[in-house]
């Protein structure tokens, strides 16, 4: 058995309860060992045998409904206001790391040195040196790190990829995804967590946000982003948050940009914090043969998609058990995680030269960011969190 710490109690936790409790159900054989968060009373309701209360990050625009964690497990689940000590206490072999961005290093850190595995949500890290740590860390400890993003996970992503490889655009030429709005706009999710618009404790705004997923996205189903160009805007200087309050804002609520893939594709991407309205949810792929925006059925060639299931990749239809189940997996010696350690990195490497590229009104090669030759824009976070570079 493999007993798993969450460390955090943000809005995603009732997200990874119901992948955890998907798990359990299907017979994995996995428990939650331990609970920690810094307001252990917030999350006091979990402990009654169900859990039908009114919680501030379970009304969010994209959460999920609490389960109690009866509704999970049977064993009992302790509860710690110090990561520490339940790191430290024997009781958990590997830790879901659920706080906000600007912990993740520090966190990641201390639970990889301490000779656990790691799953933490996205992104690896607020910049290229403070992800770079995790990976090195875990490599020192011989531990398994995994980012906790959901698109590789995804039927629907699975089927794109297999699409777009298998020709079903023709040779693909371009790819464009503008996304903004929906669940992310200003009066949203982002009104009720105030770090996200502050460079010392998000990184970057909608760029770094909301981009880890576009970015993992596109270079799942596309290839590697091997340079861009962007440009980023502050469209709100003063924000306002769920309870009526105002937050001064440093970090970007508009990206506009242009990528370059390995493989010769340009994509464009567009994403605000700015704007209401939905977007468009998934990419459009255009090719030699037409173009698509993934679909089943309607793709210009290639396969037919009306037998999706015949494609799927998941053992799991929900991403969020999925992605906990390979990352168990990888744990055990079978298989890897879905997004590894690197490939957070990669992710948060292309996202820096998004923000870059905007600080030097210039194309920026994603090596360049990945190796620390370009950094002017994270340069302050850095210093601010781990000190002059050695």
């Amino acid at each position: 058995m493999i007993r798993i710490g969450i460390i955090g109690s943000g809005w995603i936790l009732s997200a990874h309860l119901q992948g955890i409790a998907d798990l359990v159900a299907a017979g994995v054989d996995v428990r939650i060992g331990g609970i920690c968060t810094r307001r252990p009373e917030s999350i006091l309701p979990l402990w009654q045998e169900r859990s039908e209360w009114p919680i501030e990050f379970a009304s969010r625009a994209t959460a999920m409904p609490h389960l109690a964690f009866a509704e999970v497990q049977a064993d009992p689940v302790a509860l710690w206001d110090d990561y520490g000590g339940m790191i430290a206490s024997g009781d958990v072999d590997a830790v879901l790391d659920l706080t906000p961005p600007f912990l993740h290093h520090r966190v990641g850190h201390d639970v990889l040195s301490a000779g656990l595995h790691l799953l933490t949500e996205k992104p690896l890290g607020l910049t290229v040196r403070t992800a770079s740590t995790l990976v090195a860390t875990a490599i020192k400890h011989d531990r398994v790190l995994g980012v906790a993003e959901t698109v590789r996970c995804m039927d629907e992503v699975q089927v794109e990829r297999q699409v777009i490889s298998s020709g079903g655009v023709g040779i693909l030429r371009q790819v464009s995804w503008n996304n903004v709005g929906g669940a992310w706009a200003p009066d949203r999710v982002v009104a009720g967590t105030t770090w996200r618009h502050r460079r010392r404790y998000a990184g970057g705004g909608t760029t770094l946000d909301n981009g880890v997923h576009y970015v993992d996205w596109l270079r799942y189903t596309v290839g590697e982003v091997v340079s861009v160009v962007a440009r980023t805007k502050i469209a709100e200087p003063i924000r306002y948050t769920g309870g009526g309050g105002a937050v001064a804002a440093d970090v970007d609520d508009v990206l506009q940009a242009v990528l370059s893939f390995e493989n010769g594709v340009v994509g464009s991407l567009s994403s605000s914090w700015a704007t209401s309205g939905g977007g468009e949810p998934q990419p459009t792929y255009r090719g030699s043969l037409g173009e698509w925006s993934g679909h089943p059925g309607e793709a210009p060639s290639g396969p037919r998609l009306e037998g999706v299931g015949l494609l799927r990749e998941n053992t799991f239809a929900n991403p969020f058990a999925e992605q906990i189940y390979r990352w168990l997996g990888a744990i055990g010696g079978e298989g890897k995680v879905a997004v590894t350690g690197e490939e957070g990195l990669r992710d948060v490497a292309v996202c820096m030269a998004l923000l870059e590229s905007s600080h030097v009104n210039a194309w920026v090669d994603v090596d360049d960011v990945l190796r620390g030759r370009v950094n002017a824009y994270q340069a302050e976070i850095d210093e601010f969190h781990l000190g002059p570079p050695a």
